[in-house]
């Protein structure tokens, strides 16, 4: 699988260039989940804010993806006064300064980060998707979700290009909560989804994998485009 403390009424970041437009649905969702586990923070971008309009491939997309996301959590840090910059681990993995913790996604359309401190986040975990096309479901869908899973969700009414992109995302924002943790690579069948609610979805790890990751709520807005989620492990060092 791809692989403290904030000034009280702090909300999310995101650029003050007028021509940056971040919907209501995604400020309003970021803002509540701040809300509910305090001392977190975001920021987010367009992605296409991030550079020239014009498309991009290759390595040279993932170097600007990557410098993307490193400028969001930058912005966090110095909120907080860390001006050290997020490094780089042997499994390239990032490497938050002491003290902090944090994630990072990025997709075509959104860059984002999530910063918290050690002394109330044991980890986080977020991610973006944009909802993928009929045609990227077919082709992932057996690797990514169990029949039962799916039909969870499709029983809530959403399309199955939707839900599967939903539970690819929820299973991306567990790993990367759990993984600083346990330094353990996962698959997406190395998770299962055991409830959903209209707002969040609870994960835990299969029985071969239950006894090193607990289960996680994981938060989640979905938009006609695009999906969020995020999840985090309460209580510091």
């Amino acid at each position: 699988m791809i692989s403290s403390s904030v000034a009280a009424g702090h909300s999310f970041e995101w650029s003050h260039n007028p021509s940056f437009n971040v919907p209501t649905s995604i400020s309003s969702w970021l803002r509540a989940v701040e809300h509910a586990h305090a001392g977190l923070q975001f920021a987010v971008q367009p992605s296409a804010a991030m550079g020239s309009s014009e498309m991009v491939a290759g390595r040279a997309k993932r170097e600007r993806e990557f410098f993307a996301g490193r400028r969001c959590a930058a912005k966090l840090l110095a909120q907080r006064g860390v001006y050290q910059p997020v490094g780089v681990n042997s499994d390239r993995s990032p490497n938050w300064p002491e003290g902090t913790v944090g994630s990072i996604s990025h997709s075509d359309r959104w860059t984002i980060a999530c910063v918290g401190t050690n002394d109330l986040f044991r980890s986080v975990g977020i991610d973006t998707e944009p909802i993928m096309s009929h045609e990227s479901a077919r082709q992932i869908k057996n690797d990514v979700a169990t029949k039962a899973e799916m039909n969870r969700l499709a029983s809530s009414g959403l399309s199955e290009t939707a839900a599967l992109t939903l539970i690819f995302s929820a299973k991306e924002s567990y790993y990367k909560c759990w993984y600083p943790i346990t330094k353990r690579f996962l698959e997406f069948r190395d998770v299962e989804i055991i409830d959903a609610t209209a707002r969040m979805l609870f994960l835990r790890g299969v029985e071969k994998t239950s006894n090193q990751h607990s289960e996680l709520a994981i938060e989640y807005l979905l938009t006609d485009h695009d999906v969020f989620t995020c999840t985090c492990l309460e209580g510091g060092q």
